[in-house]
C-alpha cells in the first residue's frame, strides 16, 4: 500500500507549524499516521525541492497535477478567478464588488440547486464546479484568490498566478504556511481582494515550482521501484 499525499508532508521535521490550533494540528498528524498505518511507503507531496527527502518510510516528491493544467497556456486576463470552500464567503465578495465595481470577478464554489452561473453583481459571477472551466478561467486570469486547497494553489503556482489565501480550517491553515514558506502568495482571513490587488504589481514570477513538477514522474518511479520490505509502522519510523 502506497501512500500519496500533501498532508504527509506535515509529519516530517521540514514542516514547521506556526499557527495557535496546536491540538487540531496534533489531531491532524494522527489522523494521517492513522490512515498509513500498514503503508508500505509514504510519498508526501510538497511545494518546494528540498536538500533532505527521506524520513523513515516518508519520502517528499512534487506535487501530481493533472495533464490538462501542463498542457494550459497562461494569459494575463483582466479578471480574478477564485474558489469558495464555503458559499458564505458570497456575501463577502458581494459587499467587495459593489464597492469596487470597475473589477471583474469569476470565482467557483460548490453550492447545490444553484445555477451554473450566477450573476451577484454586474462584475461577480459564481459558477459551479466544472474542471474544465475553472481550468480555463484560471489560466487566463490575472490572479487567484482561494480557500487553498493544496491542488488549486499548485495549478495557480504552476501558471505562475499571484495567490490570495483564506484558510478555513486547519489542514488549509498547513497549506498556507507551507506555500509562504515556498514563497508563494499571501494570506488573509478573509477575502480582502484588495490586498491581492496590492500584491500582484509586487509578485516575483519563477519558473522554480514548474522544474520541480516537471521531475514528477522520474521521481514517482524512482520512489515506487526502488520500495524495501519495511516492518515498522508509520507511527514507529516517525
Amino acid at each position: 500500500m502506497i501512500n500519496v499525499a500533501h498532508q504527509y508532508f506535515f509529519l516530517t521535521p521540514e514542516f514547521n507549524y506556526t499557527g495557535n490550533k496546536h491540538i487540531q494540528f496534533r489531531l491532524l498528524n494522527g489522523y494521517s499516521k492513522f490512515t498509513a498505518w500498514n503503508s508500505t511507503k509514504i510519498l508526501a507531496l510538497s511545494f518546494r525541492k528540498l536538500e533532505n527527502t527521506h524520513f523513515g518510510k516518508i519520502a517528499i516528491v512534487p506535487p501530481l497535477l493533472r495533464k490538462e493544467v501542463l498542457q494550459a497556456k497562461p494569459q494575463t486576463g483582466d479578471y480574478i478567478h477564485g474558489y469558495l470552500l464555503n458559499s458564505g464567503y458570497s456575501t463577502e465578495l458581494t459587499e467587495w464588488s459593489n464597492r469596487n465595481p470597475e473589477q471583474e470577478l469569476h470565482f467557483f464554489w460548490n453550492k447545490k440547486n444553484v445555477k451554473e452561473s450566477e450573476s451577484l453583481t454586474p462584475m461577480l459571477t459564481l459558477h459551479t464546479l466544472n474542471d474544465t472551466l475553472f481550468l480555463k478561467y484560471m489560466a487566463g486570469s490575472k490572479a487567484y484568490a482561494t480557500t487553498s486547497g493544496f491542488e488549486s494553489v499548485c495549478e495557480a503556482m504552476y501558471l505562475q498566478k499571484p495567490v490570495l489565501m483564506v484558510p478555513t480550517h486547519i489542514e488549509q491553515e498547513c497549506n498556507v504556511i507551507d506555500a509562504l514558506r515556498a514563497g508563494e502568495g499571501i494570506s488573509a482571513g478573509e477575502f480582502d481582494l484588495n490586498q491581492l490587488l496590492e500584491f500582484i504589481p509586487i509578485y516575483n514570477k519563477s519558473l522554480e515550482f514548474n522544474y520541480w513538477i516537471h521531475t514528477a514522474e522520474s521521481l514517482f518511479m524512482l520512489e515506487l521501484t526502488r520500495i524495501e520490505p519495511q516492518h515498522s509502522t508509520v507511527l514507529v519510523t516517525l
